[in-house]
């Protein structure tokens, strides 16, 4: 076997992406204090901490006969933040929640691990984070025609003590067919360098589009649910997982009297004391 069940910290960047029409954006912070991109007039949200250990886009495609959310994450084995996100965001069941309302996932691994100037796969972390990331690209490549079983092995593994055996079986692949891609004599590392390739077209996570500020405060690593089903509200999809939009305030009703009118008081005036007399003033004598 290739690969070892335990565990290591992951690193991960997020992005989710879709089509979008074009439309004014924007660049604000979050309170994380991550950069973020948001369409003004529709729907796109981005963020990015650390050049990419987490970042996030999401764009709404209405260019297809039924509109979704394309939603794209990569991630690598260095960092705990993967690992915290999967086990507190993208859980299992927020995952078929999603799904069943049309999200198109897209998983990319290997966002840290790519071939060196000898054309070797270098891996920050070390053997175990290559170990890893080749099998999660050899599954990724599999089943590149389904990525809903992608995203089912990637929150398996994250949510089951990384247990490759047991979640390559959620997917009916056979061990023995991902630990030859993932061996030395397999694809696994050419596999994981072009995810790598794709991730950082220039060296680094694709900068979010336009320059501006502004306060977004959801937060994707603690609300991961809310930012996303913000976006359906945003674009009037319907989701169950999400709660429904709060109905509009009715207009205040109008009387059907007539407005009452103070009756008039009369000014009311307060007698006026004669003047004092004065005594006169006594003969001097």
């Amino acid at each position: 076997m290739v690969y070892r069940r335990f565990g290591v910290n992951f690193f991960f960047a997020i992005c989710l992406f879709g089509v979008l029409e074009e439309a004014k954006m924007q660049t604000v912070t979050s309170s994380s204090g991550s950069s973020v991109t948001v369409d003004s007039s529709k729907t796109h949200y981005y963020t990015d901490i650390n050049n990419g250990e987490l970042g996030i886009r999401i764009l709404y495609d209405s260019k297809v006969p039924r509109p979704r959310m394309d939603v794209t994450i990569y991630y690598d084995t260095e960092v705990k933040i993967a690992s915290d996100f999967f086990q507190t965001q993208l859980i299992d069941q927020v995952f078929q929640d999603f799904t069943a309302c049309g999200v198109a996932w897209n998983f990319m691994p290997c966002g840290t691990s790519k071939f060196d100037n000898t054309g070797v796969l270098f891996c920050p972390v070390g053997e175990d984070q290559c170990t890893f990331d080749k099998i999660h690209a050899c599954v990724a490549t599999m089943s590149a025609q389904d990525q809903t079983k992608i995203g089912q092995f990637v929150v398996c593994f994250f949510n089951n003590n990384k247990n490759v055996d047991l979640c390559l079986g959620k997917i009916g692949l056979n061990p023995a067919d991902v630990n030859a891609c993932a061996g030395p004599q397999g694809q696994g590392a050419t596999q994981c360098n072009a995810f790598n390739a794709r991730i950082h077209p220039n060296g680094s996570p694709t900068p979010p589009p336009g320059p501006s500020t502004g306060t977004v405060t959801t937060d994707v690593t603690t609300d991961f649910k809310g930012v996303l089903c913000g976006q359906f509200a945003d674009v009037n999809l319907q989701c169950k997982t999400c709660p429904p939009p709060a109905p509009p305030s009715p207009p205040p009703t109008p009387s059907v009297f007539p407005p009452t009118v103070p009756p008039t008081v009369p000014p009311t005036f307060l007698p006026t004391s004669p003047p004092t007399s004065q005594p006169p003033p006594s003969p001097s004598g």
